[in-house]
């Protein structure tokens, strides 16, 4: 179906950001099945696909996943204390109760698990 699709069209920042905010109510699934059309990476979070849809849509251009160092990933099976003053890991969030009142603790009360925020952490 968008096999063929060039992104040599002109699309208006109105119509670009009514394409961009519809995107969130997309399930996972079907932005792999949108980046599959129009033959992007099929790796990353929802955000991810998002951006990766929008930028083509936008600009025409493929961008690539962006790997995690190896620094910057939990250690399997050694805990992490969450504190104002230390990163926190891929790898070592959790969506739970304590997590998200540290994270509410830092951020306010306006703190929700969304996509964002998740992106954030």
């Amino acid at each position: 179906m968008l096999k063929n699709f060039t992104s040599n069209f002109l699309l208006s920042p109105i119509d670009l950001e009514k394409i961009h905010s519809a995107l969130y109510f997309l399930h996972i699934e079907e932005l792999k099945n949108i980046c599959e059309e129009f033959n992007l990476d099929l790796k990353g979070n929802k955000v991810a696909f998002i951006n990766r849809i929008f930028i083509f849509l936008k600009e025409g251009k493929k961008i690539k996943s962006i790997e995690i160092p190896p620094a910057s990933k939990a250690a399997k099976n050694q805990e992490y204390p969450f504190s104002a003053d230390t990163l926190i890991l891929h790898g070592n969030y959790k969506n739970d109760y304590a997590t998200r009142d540290f994270l509410k603790s830092l951020i306010g009360n306006h703190f929700h698990y969304t996509a964002y925020g998740i992106d954030w952490i």
